[in-house]
């Protein structure tokens, strides 16, 4: 049929026949690569290499920490829970030379106690992040429980298993003072840590990996079978949320590119890729989601004769199936993750927050893309601060 003869709804076929294309191939590429971290997991697993091995809290209790040590917390307008913070690190590490840091800013007028403090001495480890459950918020809160649940448990303990360079949380880490002193010096002593990157705690951890550095993601449980990990409230609100991923989806997809580039290991490499997919994803996510209405509509404009039937091939016919499988498993596998730390009904509203996760991802990676593109015009990115109003240990009236 020549173009002239097309009508505007033929037009709507063939675009949606080339968003169907475009949106299969990349949501294939994407299953190869979650199936690939999948398929390491379970081997690991299956090897006894992936573990969560289990202490006894009461043995360790009071056991001095070799070496000099510091706990450091950078508070910024944080008065509204530093004293909670305070007084459940102080319970939660009752050693005696206990020397904790609390960074005081010049904009921030709140003062803030000193103690002594001890550490195990690493060049970096990392405990898992564990989201709390907020009544208040089940759904925008609740995604971070699965996202977290699944990375913490499965794509973070394979890059320690693999001994890939993986990122600082910002929460939950030790770092060696000699380390600390080896960066501030290839820094030209201006410091460990840059206050030009929006995610200077997710560069840290690369660069210590880089440099040669020991690193360690150290996930264990208790006796009582609870994960010893950092616990915290995450943002509640559509509009703090996005706001958050934001900053993540800027400072490591798009302003890390820059400023890190590619490592020269191909393993270092391919988890890089991974960091930075969030813009591409939430395209392909968006794609998705226009198709759904795209294909509603002309499913309607066919049945009232006004628009043909729209042709799917054998290959496409394939990829529709293969994509629809990984949907499938994606799905299960988020539920099984978050149930196993927060019970079998978070599970299930785990596959019910998958489109919402889905949606904030694309608001958030396109106000990242918007910032960073202001940028390079000259502009200057924003850092978003993350609020924090209540504390987990004090705010029980919030949790599920």
């Amino acid at each position: 049929m020549l173009a002239a003869e097309l009508t505007p709804v033929d037009w709507l076929v063939l675009l949606q026949h080339e968003l169907l294309l475009f949106a299969s191939l990349f949501f294939l590429l994407g299953t190869l690569d979650e199936l690939a971290i999948d398929a390491l997991y379970l081997a690991g697993r299956v090897r006894g290499r992936i573990r969560t091995p289990r202490i006894d809290r009461s043995a360790v209790e009071g056991r001095a920490i070799a070496g000099p040590a510091a706990a450091i917390i950078p508070a910024w307008h944080e008065d509204d829970v530093i004293g909670a913070t305070m007084r459940h690190l102080l319970d939660a590490w009752p050693q005696a030379q206990l020397r904790l840091y609390v960074g005081c800013y010049a904009n921030d007028p709140a003062a803030l106690p000193l103690l002594d403090a001890g550490l195990a001495k690493a060049e970096l480890l990392q405990l898992p992040v564990l989201p709390m459950r907020q009544r208040r918020s089940r759904w925008v809160s609740g995604h971070y429980i699965d996202e977290f649940a699944e990375a913490h448990a499965k794509a973070m303990v394979v890059r320690d298993w693999l001994r890939a360079g993986f990122p600082s949380a910002g929460v939950g880490c030790a770092v060696s003072r000699e380390r600390l002193a080896l960066l501030d010096v290839q820094s030209g002593g201006s410091g460990p840590f840059d206050a030009s990157s929006l995610t200077e705690d997710y560069e840290l951890g690369l660069k210590i990996a880089e440099a040669g550095g020991a690193t360690k993601f150290v996930r264990v449980r208790g006796e009582d079978g609870r994960l010893i990990a950092t616990r915290a409230f995450f943002p509640r609100t559509l509009e703090t949320a996005v706001r958050q991923k934001t900053r993540w989806v800027c400072g490591i997809a798009l302003q890390g590119w820059d400023r890190m580039g590619w490592s020269g290991r191909p393993l270092d490499g391919w988890m890089r890729l991974r960091d930075r997919r969030g813009p591409l994803s939430a395209l392909v996510l968006f794609v998705a989601y226009v198709l759904v209405f795209l294909t509603g509509g002309l499913a309607i404009a066919h049945q009232l004769g006004l628009a043909r039937a729209p042709v799917v091939t054998p290959a496409t016919k394939a990829l529709l199936i293969a994509n629809a499988a990984s949907l499938g498993w994606r799905a299960a596998c988020r539920a099984l993750f978050t149930a196993r730390e927060y019970g079998p009904r978070e599970g299930m509203r785990a596959v019910l927050r998958i489109p919402l996760s889905n949606i904030i991802a694309i608001m958030a990676a396109r106000r990242a893309v918007a910032q960073y593109v202001f940028s390079l015009l000259g502009g200057t990115l924003r850092w978003d601060k993350t609020e924090h109003r209540e504390h987990p240990a004090v705010s029980q009236e919030m949790l599920a």
